[in-house]
């Protein structure tokens, strides 16, 4: 290491001013504080600065003469700055997740089965807990897409090499936490269904409520036989992605501009694990 390197910066009595001094500011630090200073005071342990030379002396003493409110203690340049990282939050989710999956007896027209799989969130928060500060604990449930009930059910028939399939998704209602409003007008437009008085962080916030939505897939796929020469053993499936064309849900201050989202109708190929993704209908994002 460096001989001019000291392991911590020594401030002489003479840099500070009345005992009431300010390190300098460091991004990402604590500097910029207000901080008790003595001539006890040796700095930071986890900034490591060269000494003070006289150009660092005279650039603080004429910083301080121009802002005699702010005194500077006088520094050497910074040679390294360590920044140890914790973890100041958490999040718990609780939920309940259950499915169902029945097959038919055969019946004429080929064999169907029937899946649906559905999750419960019974609680969803975090907690948030700086230094120094009182811990904050963030109620997420209905937040943000974070539905209390989403789910999707399926129905698959399949006969000799051929298959089809029909699924829906539903996600249950949220909030939106960038559109926000007061308790004063929630109550006085008569407590609307469209705004939810939600608790979180330690109080009541008043929030748009996105609603419910279903969308719909669907498909239908062939298996080559063996018999076949170049395309024996070949599963080829030809679908549609959001049937329905179901707009995403977005807040009603988003809705003018729909490059917000990313849900976009398309239909598709696949070849095995391969699939080529073909826009139709009406875009809602950008196309890759």
């Amino acid at each position: 290491m460096d001989a001019r390197l000291p392991t911590h910066t020594i401030y002489r009595p003479a840099d500070l001013t009345a005992g009431n001094g300010r390190w300098p500011v460091i991004a990402g630090g604590t500097g910029g504080q207000d901080v008790k200073i003595t001539a006890a005071y040796k700095g930071d342990p986890d900034i490591v600065r060269y000494a003070v030379t006289p150009d660092d002396t005279t650039a603080f003493n004429t910083y301080n003469a121009a802002n005699p409110g702010n005194p500077q203690a006088t520094a050497g340049k910074i040679f390294s700055f360590n920044q140890p990282w914790i973890n100041i939050s958490g999040s718990e989710n609780e939920g309940v997740d259950f499915g169902l999956r029945y097959v038919l007896p055969k019946l004429p027209f080929g064999n169907v089965t029937l899946n649906s799989d559905w999750s419960y969130l019974v609680s969803s928060r975090s907690v948030q807990q700086p230094a120094n500060l009182p811990a904050v604990e963030t109620n997420d449930l209905t937040v943000n897409g974070v539905s209390r009930w989403r789910g999707t059910s399926n129905v698959t028939w399949r006969r000799n090499a051929w298959t089809a399939n029909l699924g829906a998704y539903y996600v249950g209602p949220s909030q939106d936490s960038g559109a926000t409003t007061t308790a004063a007008l929630f109550e006085s437009l008569g407590r609307p269904n469209y705004i939810a008085k939600h608790f979180t962080g330690g109080q009541f916030v008043y929030r748009y409520v996105m609603a419910s939505s279903i969308s719909y897939n669907t498909s239908v796929g062939y298996r080559f036989s063996s018999t076949t020469s170049w395309l024996r053993g070949t599963r080829v499936r030809l679908g549609v992605t959001n049937l329905t064309n179901q707009a995403p849900l977005q807040a009603f201050f988003r809705a003018a501009d729909p490059n917000l989202t990313l849900w976009i109708p398309a239909f598709f190929f696949g070849l095995l694990a391969q699939s080529v993704v073909k826009p139709f209908g009406r875009a809602c994002g950008s196309l890759v």
